[in-house]
């Protein structure tokens, strides 16, 4: 089972993960990604109320090889208040 890293990129910031999630495949990797981000924009909102979608989850080999980046905004549905 391949081991798949999950680098938070934020403008030209990137916060490399150290650890890494053992998974089957890439579509279980990508599943992961949108939950984290998910988890992510959830403690924002309790903490400041205030999301930034302009975000970018980075998911990596353990040789930094990139498997897929997956943007905050793919990952979350924003609906807009009905009056």
């Amino acid at each position: 089972m391949p081991v798949h890293f999950y680098h938070l990129c934020e403008a030209k910031t990137v916060l490399k993960d150290q650890v890494g999630v053992l998974l089957a495949d890439g579509r279980m990797a990508r599943s992961v990604a949108s939950r984290h981000i998910r988890d992510l924009v959830a403690g924002e909102i309790r903490s400041n109320g205030v999301v930034d979608l302009d975000r970018r989850l980075q998911v990596c080999q353990p040789t930094d090889r990139e498997l897929f980046v997956i943007a905050f905004e793919e990952a979350v549905s924003v609906r807009p208040r009905k009056i």
